[in-house]
Parts: C-alpha cells; sequence; structure tokens
C-alpha cells in the first residue's frame, strides 16, 4: 500500500456508490422494503427539519405519514430549480462545513449546496470509489481539464474581498494538498476559445507529457480537442481510462474517443447539488448504471429526471427537477449488474422541432456530427424569424461543405432545409461555466 493510501484510507471504510457493486461484489443490490424505509425516513426528516418542505407539503395536503414507500413518491410536489436557489433548504440545525455553487449557465439560477462535514466526506469517498472501479490507484497521475473559473486563482482577489476566507482555505487543501499531493492529479483549464481555435497542440503535450492513467474531463472538450488532433494529423497517445463528466457522450461518440486514446472511455452522471448518480461501464452500451443505493431518479411524463438524494440532511433535495432529459433501461447489464441504467437525451429548454412536432436534442445533433469529425464544434440557434442559424467551426471549412452537412441532416430529421441558414459571422457561444450547448 502507498503512502498515500495508508494516510487516506486511515479515515474509515469506503461509502460506495451503489453501481460499484460490479465492481467489488461485495454488496447486494438494496430491496425493495429497504428503498421504502430510506424515502419514509427522508420524507419525516425534512417534515420535522425543515420549514420549508413542512410548509410545501403542507399546501399540497400531505402528513407526516402520508409517504410509506417508492409506490408514495408521486404524492411529493417536485422541487423546482429556483426554489433549490433561494437559500430556504438548509437545516439550521447543522453546521456548515463548506459550501459549494453549481456552475450554471446564463439561462439558470446557479444553486448553493450546503455540505455538513459528514456528507462531504462520504462523497469524498464515492469518489475514491468510482477512480478505484476504473483501476487508478492514490498516487498514479492522473490529469483533469477545467474550464478556466475553476482555476484557484481565478476568483481569488474576488472571494477575499467579500470575505469568503474558509471557502478559500477549503479550495486550495482540495487542488493542492488533497489532488495534487495525494491523488498526484495535474489540473488543466481551458477558456472558450478551445472551441473555435485549434487548440490540441496546446493541450495533448501536457496531458500525455504527465503520463495519466486517468483522464478527467467535460465530453464537449475532450471531444473537439480529439477531432482537432485527428484532422491536424497529431497524434494521440494512449490513456488508460477516461472518465467524461458535466454533459452528454452519445455511444457513437464513446466509441470513437475510445478508438482514438487506445482505452476505456466512461460517463459519469453527477452535478454538484446531488453527487454522483450514474455510471457506464465497457458493457453498457452508453447508459449508466443508476445508483439506486443513494438515489431515487424518476422519470416524468415528458422526459425529464427528477433526483431525490437520501444522504445530504444539511441540504436535502427531495424529487428535484434536473431539467434534463432522459430514459430508463432495465436489464442485467454483461457486466454482471442488474437494475436500472439511464440514457442521457437532452435538456429539457433545448431541442429543434422537425416536421410534425418531433423534438430534436442534442444527443441527436451529437451523434449526427460523429459523421462530421471535420467540423469541430457546431451549434444551432433558433432566430426570432423562426429561422434556424448553423454556427460552426473552423470558420474555413468550404461553402460547399456545410451546404451538404445542413442538406443531409435536414433530411435525416425532417426540418425544412431553407430553415437552416450558414451563418459565418456569428461567433460560437459559450457559458460562463466552460460548457458548450450545441443547441441555445
Amino acid at each position: 500500500m502507498r503512502w498515500q493510501e495508508r494516510a487516506i484510507f486511515g479515515w474509515g471504510e469506503f461509502f460506495s456508490p451503489g453501481f460499484t457493486r460490479n465492481v467489488t461484489g461485495t454488496r447486494p443490490a438494496p430491496s425493495a422494503s429497504e428503498r421504502d424505509r430510506k424515502l419514509r425516513e427522508l420524507f419525516s426528516y425534512v417534515w420535522s427539519h425543515n420549514p420549508f418542505y413542512k410548509k410545501k407539503y403542507r399546501l399540497a395536503g400531505l402528513t407526516p405519514s402520508s409517504i410509506r414507500g417508492y409506490s408514495d413518491a408521486a404524492k411529493i410536489p417536485c422541487l423546482t430549480k429556483a426554489e433549490a436557489a433561494g437559500g430556504g433548504l438548509r437545516n439550521r440545525r447543522k453546521k456548515i462545513f463548506v459550501t459549494l455553487a453549481s456552475g450554471g449557465t446564463s439561462s439558470r439560477q446557479k444553486v448553493v449546496t450546503y455540505l455538513d462535514k459528514s456528507y462531504l466526506m462520504k462523497r469524498y469517498q464515492m469518489l475514491l470509489s468510482i477512480l478505484y472501479g476504473r483501476g487508478w490507484r492514490l498516487g498514479d497521475a492522473i490529469v483533469a481539464l477545467h474550464p478556466l473559473e475553476y482555476a484557484y486563482f481565478h476568483h481569488f482577489f474576488g472571494m477575499a474581498r467579500t470575505g469568503q476566507i474558509r471557502k478559500l482555505i477549503f479550495d486550495f487543501f482540495q487542488q493542492y494538498i488533497l489532488y495534487r499531493l495525494f491523488h498526484n492529479r495535474r489540473n488543466l483549464y481551458y477558456g472558450g476559445d478551445v472551441f473555435t481555435e485549434d487548440r490540441a497542440g496546446y493541450f495533448f503535450p501536457r496531458i500525455f507529457g504527465n503520463k495519466p492513467r486517468l483522464l478527467l474531463g467535460r465530453p464537449d472538450v475532450i471531444n473537439v480537442l480529439v477531432k482537432q488532433a485527428e484532422v491536424s494529423g497529431s497524434p494521440l497517445f494512449g490513456v488508460e481510462n477516461v472518465i467524461t463528466v458535466g454533459n452528454i457522450l452519445t455511444e457513437k461518440m464513446r466509441r470513437r474517443l475510445s478508438d482514438a486514446f487506445g482505452g476505456g472511455v466512461d460517463n459519469l452522471y453527477a452535478s454538484t447539488e446531488l453527487g454522483y448518480v450514474a455510471l457506464s461501464c465497457p458493457y453498457s452500451g452508453g447508459a449508466m448504471h443508476i445508483d439506486e443505493d443513494n438515489y431515487l431518479l424518476e422519470i416524468d411524463s415528458g422526459g425529464e429526471i427528477i433526483l431525490t438524494d437520501f444522504n445530504n440532511t444539511m441540504m436535502p433535495l427531495v424529487r428535484y427537477r434536473t431539467s434534463d432529459i432522459g430514459e430508463v433501461i432495465e436489464k442485467k447489464c454483461a457486466c454482471g449488474l442488474s437494475g436500472k441504467m439511464l440514457r442521457i437525451i437532452g435538456r429539457r429548454d433545448r431541442y429543434l422541432s422537425g416536421r410534425g412536432g418531433r423534438k430534436i436534442y442534442e444527443s441527436d445533433v451529437i451523434d449526427f456530427f460523429e459523421g462530421h469529425p471535420e467540423i469541430w464544434s457546431y451549434q444551432f440557434m433558433r432566430g426570432s424569424d423562426g429561422g434556424i442559424r448553423f454556427i460552426f467551426s473552423p470558420k474555413e471549412t468550404s461553402k460547399a461543405k456545410i451546404d451538404a452537412t445542413l442538406e443531409q441532416f435536414a433530411q435525416q430529421f425532417d426540418v425544412s432545409r431553407d430553415d437552416l441558414r450558414d451563418d459565418r459571422e456569428a461567433s460560437l457561444v459559450t457559458t460562463t461555466s466552460g460548457k458548450f450547448c450545441c443547441i441555445i
């Protein structure tokens, strides 16, 4: 055992996510009665400890004994992002250890998540379980790609001026002591120019120069860098495993990235508010195993994912609307794990409309452009006149190529070609949190 493992694992037992059962093989899936008990106890807890929920549930006609199990979940009113961002969910009987701000986009409110020390440790243990499940060990080299706003010194002076000293201390410990020293992790930061300029020549030598066993990053960024490298003929060296998080990774994209790196590529469905909800495996066909030990995941009639976290009693999220659109698949995976799997389709408010009212989500658009790797980045922006502007990079792509691509897109998705307009003057839009949306 390495010194890093001796130091970290002395803290106690792993609190593992449910989808690691196929790795450890030590824990059975939770029974139906166990899941019923968790929801019943959580409902009772928030009724007793959280005035916001108590008032909300009373208005819905509920009582403390209304929820007996999963079959009663639909009775509980959903929690919106606006409500979560309002600050009323904090349990004031518990001591805050750290606050985490979600990476909101221009159209979303940022949710500030409160964690007590116990749940912060649980989340960290869950992260280690995920990384260990992909063959990494404490001390192995790891590289992570992050948007520039996550860099420690990017907000240092602003946070210092507003008195966020405790947050600065925690972030310094996390980035420069825990991750750098114990994890042997190097963070590389990117700006919006990564989607519009050839930046593979800058990032890949820095990634491969660290000889990482594991690469972490958002799939949109890794995808555009790989496309740039492939078009320019830059060499790609082997990375044993890649874990993407924070955006859609379709099965077509996963296979291409796996071929490019010569290693495994898995997608993690996670958020600042909720933690680590679902993870794909090499056998799941791009779907992700849901952690049913620690979360209740539901899909409403419109396809929106609704999540309940059983563990964060500092800031409970009960039937939280994520704004993500997905589908649940229930089958036994070839990895040996039975249960529900999740496939992400897009965002609730981001889609194009085809004839007959068909909704074309981001996963559809991403899969289409997997067949057009010479176009690094692309966006469809709905105009006020009903037309759809197509913005792309690199701008040097020939007009004939763009015309042929849009013609094929219109035929495949039954969209009027006259509505698709090639806009060579407009710039790609990136969000402050570094996410790239292919439908605006």
